[in-house]
């Protein structure tokens, strides 16, 4: 099932302020609190930073001539 899928099933179960996590194997759902209370940070030389940036997303850093 995917977030979509779960989303809906949320709201169709009454549920609210909450996000689809994925607690393997199941999806499950966390409360926004929980999930914006600390900052989370990337590595500027992570895979995930480059892939980003070959995909054309820009975070600000980059010098243009």
């Amino acid at each position: 099932m995917g977030y979509g899928a779960g989303a809906v099933r949320g709201l169709l179960d009454g549920q609210s302020g909450v996000m689809v996590t994925f607690q393997p194997p199941e999806l499950t759902f966390s409360p926004l609190a929980e999930a914006i209370n600390k900052v989370r940070t990337v590595p500027a030389d992570s895979v995930f930073m480059q892939v980003a940036r070959s995909l054309g997303i820009s975070f600000g850093d980059e010098v243009t001539p």
